[in-house]
């Protein structure tokens, strides 16, 4: 059984937030909070308040100010972040929470509702460039953010392009991925800023842009970036503004909460839908020993282009993962042909095994997990990848996002309703 609660609100009509109906608020609360949650409001025919007040719904002594109930049935772990903000919107009523034995949570056959639209999970107001901005300064935007790509806009903010991480290192000649460049020596890092300051975000962005209507349906959006192959959509409002941002990790999670093909009872005839983690095929099996060197590691991802691998025991068994971003941290910001490992001190360092610099503290995911529990894991951490292991903790590999995404791709290959981008 999942660990689910009730929240249950004991108000009133005549109940305000900010102006609004206090109901029609905590609806909307609810919804925005992108969570696996049911929201229901009640009105009664008749009652009580604390001061004595009466309430009927009868003809003869019809009231105005009749009781309500709003009831929210949401996963155990989401319960406190909406109390906390329910507290400060219910200014006259009362807040219970009810403990609750949900055997099952099931919701229609799409991945995520057809109501869903584009606005509903997307970043708003996202950091933009202009088109006559210096790459450097699109660059030092993208430094200080943890956004992967920006939105290029005219003076009225209409999207005419976007800059993403391939652009900057395929026409801008970045020399490692933005995760990477603040791990660079600032005399290398300095160096490749100074070399785009003569550049032109129109020179290197991709244009025209894949862009999607913030009224679109999340079905329609989700069918587009798998069509074209991308990762993330500037959003536009109906006077062709940016708006928003899609990116990929905003649908998983749209998709995680839904758990639409959730993993309880057996599937329908004829379902193909992937429903655990074995079932995911799509997988980065590097993995290194745990007595393997620095510059042996550094190697390995070189030569399979592998930002990551698992590090295993000679069993076989998983003990964690290493990645460019800790080899870099640990060689002073330096790998690959910017250093030399054959001499004194950097050679010693070198040959440390990553057994004493890799990350031990993991979420891992196992063969028999549900697809759905993975990508809780993924969403919740804000991870890219997830190892998996067997029931002997033997490492099967990792997957992704993209893992996630191919599995569902089969979902939405399905005719659109003719949104319009």
């Amino acid at each position: 059984m999942d660990n689910y609660s009730i929240v249950r609100v004991y108000t009133s009509e005549k109940a305000r937030y900010e102006g609004d109906d206090l109901a029609h608020a905590v609806e909307a609360f609810v919804r925005s909070r992108k969570i696996a949650a049911r929201c229901v409001i009640l009105r009664g025919i008749g009652g009580c308040y604390e001061s004595g007040e009466t309430a009927s719904a009868r003809i003869v002594e019809l009231s105005y100010d009749l009781p309500l109930i709003i009831e929210i049935v949401l996963p155990q772990a989401d319960v406190e972040g909406v109390v906390e903000r329910l507290d400060a919107m219910v200014a006259d009523g009362i807040v219970a929470v009810i403990p609750a034995n949900v055997t099952s949570h099931r919701t229609a056959g799409a991945l995520v509702p057809k109501n869903l639209r584009v606005r509903d999970i997307m970043t708003r107001s996202p950091v933009c460039a202009h088109a006559d901005f210096p790459v450097r300064s699109a660059a030092e935007l993208l430094f200080d953010s943890n956004f992967k790509a920006l939105p290029v806009v005219d003076m009225d903010r209409r999207c005419v392009g976007i800059i993403t991480q391939g652009d900057l290192m395929e026409r801008a000649g970045m020399p490692v991925r933005l995760g990477l460049m603040p791990l660079l020596p600032e005399s290398d890092r300095e160096r490749w800023l100074r070399s785009c300051e003569a550049l032109r975000c129109d020179g290197v962005m991709t244009a025209p842009p894949s862009v999607v209507k913030e009224n679109a349906r999340l079905g329609d959006a989700i069918r587009l970036m798998d069509r074209e192959k991308r990762k993330r959509l500037p959003v536009l409002d109906d006077s062709g503004a940016v708006v928003g941002m899609l990116a990929r990790i905003d649908v998983l999670r749209a998709i995680a909460v839904t758990k639409s093909a959730t993993a309880a009872g057996e599937p329908k005839s004829g379902d193909q839908r992937v429903r655990y983690v074995e079932e995911l095929t799509d997988r980065e099996t590097l993995s290194l020993r745990a007595s393997t060197g620095l510059k042996s590691a550094i190697d390995a991802l070189v030569a399979n282009g592998e930002q990551r691998a698992a590090v295993v025991d000679d069993d076989g068994r998983l003990a964690g993962i290493i990645t460019d971003e800790i080899l870099m941290r640990a060689l002073g910001g330096q790998i690959g042909g910017r250093f030399s490992f054959g001499v004194g001190r950097r050679a010693r360092l070198a040959a440390r095994p990553i057994s004493g610099i890799m990350e031990r503290n993991l979420k891992v995911a196992t063969e028999k997990m549900s697809v759905y529990e993975a990508l809780g894991l993924m969403t919740r951490y804000g991870l890219k990848r997830i190892p998996v292991v067997d029931s002997n903790d033997i490492f099967r590999g990792m997957i992704n996002r993209d893992s996630i995404m191919l599995a569902f791709a089969h979902l939405w290959d399905t005719p659109s309703s003719n949104t319009r981008q």
